[in-house]
């Protein structure tokens, strides 16, 4: 029986990075490396190889990824558009095995998401040039929306510190979430599967959550652990689709803040693709979901410490 060993990272500093590279140095089954930028100053745990470089060079790309099994990309909206094919292009030519580009995020298999939220429908290019090279296979991680980055930046709509809520029509639709922590455990047992097993997710989509709640249900949670109630609260509600069409527009005229309104409200749509608990993998990979009490109670405790 075989596993894999070798992984290689590149944006092993950010968001989603720093979480997943803590679980797979802390799993102790796999050579890390982390490629980055020569005039980076990321640091890493003292287990993690890392090769700092010039992403322009393509030599110093192939040299990096020689001999890795896979490669797990994690780039910000903001990276040049052109990096990931290039990072692709020189992955696919040392013929890593598995590549997983940026997705980490909602379901972009859903056709009608991906075209509705800009930054996500390029992400289809990507997964074809990784399955056109015939070298190496796609993984695409699907998550959702990362809870505990949203929730404490209010991007749920419900802001702890100001005690407003904003509800989408409702606020009753479920959607499929997941705490970055979850994610980088789920991407960790993903590769200790066997060979064999791993397999199966070759050229296909994986998909891991904490839980799938509603906007109702985060608002009673975040009550629940601040001891409040809805007359403590501000609580207003906005037509999905009018949410949705204005902050396109406002995306349009400039105002990157639109596509929050734009990504999480298409995610808080009905018949959209945010709730994706049926195609769930949690029980393939061993995942427990988590328990949104506990998890919304840290991060309350998390944001009240610094208020």
């Amino acid at each position: 029986m075989t596993f894999i060993k070798n992984i290689a990272i590149v944006g092993g500093s950010g968001q989603m990075g720093t979480p997943l590279v803590k679980a797979l140095v802390e799993s102790k089954r796999f050579n890390l490396t982390a490629i980055t930028r020569s005039e980076s100053d990321s640091t890493f745990p003292p287990t993690v190889n890392v090769l700092r470089g010039d992403y322009d060079s393509e030599d110093f790309l192939q040299s990096s990824f020689s001999n890795q099994e896979v490669l797990i990309i994690i780039l910000a909206t903001t990276a040049p558009k052109d990096l990931q094919p290039r990072l692709i292009r020189a992955a696919t030519a040392v013929a890593v095995s598995y590549i997983l580009p940026t997705e980490f995020g909602p379901d972009t298999a859903n056709s009608a998401l991906a075209q509705a939220v800009p930054f996500l429908f390029p992400k289809k290019s990507l997964r074809d040039q990784i399955k056109a090279s015939q070298s190496s296979s796609l993984i695409a991680v699907v998550n959702g929306l990362w809870f505990d980055f949203s929730l404490a930046g209010g991007f749920f709509g419900i802001n702890i510190k100001e005690r407003t809520a904003r509800l989408y029509d409702d606020g009753q639709t479920l959607f499929s979430t997941t705490t970055l922590a979850q994610v980088a455990r789920g991407v960790t047992k993903l590769f200790e599967l066997p060979s064999s097993e791993l397999e199966k997710f070759k050229n296909h989509f994986v998909y891991v959550s904490s839980f799938a709640v509603s906007q109702t249900q985060i608002l009673r949670s975040v009550q629940k652990a601040t001891g409040t109630s809805n007359e403590d609260w501000k609580i207003s509600s906005v037509p999905v689709d009018e949410a949705i069409e204005m902050g396109l527009a406002e995306f349009q005229n400039g105002n990157f803040k639109g596509l929050l309104d734009v990504l999480y409200g298409n995610n808080s749509k009905p018949g959209m693709g945010g709730n994706f608990e049926h195609k769930l993998n949690n029980e393939l990979l061993g995942l427990e979901s988590e328990d949104l009490d506990i998890v919304v109670n840290k991060i309350v405790d998390c944001i009240e410490n610094k208020m």
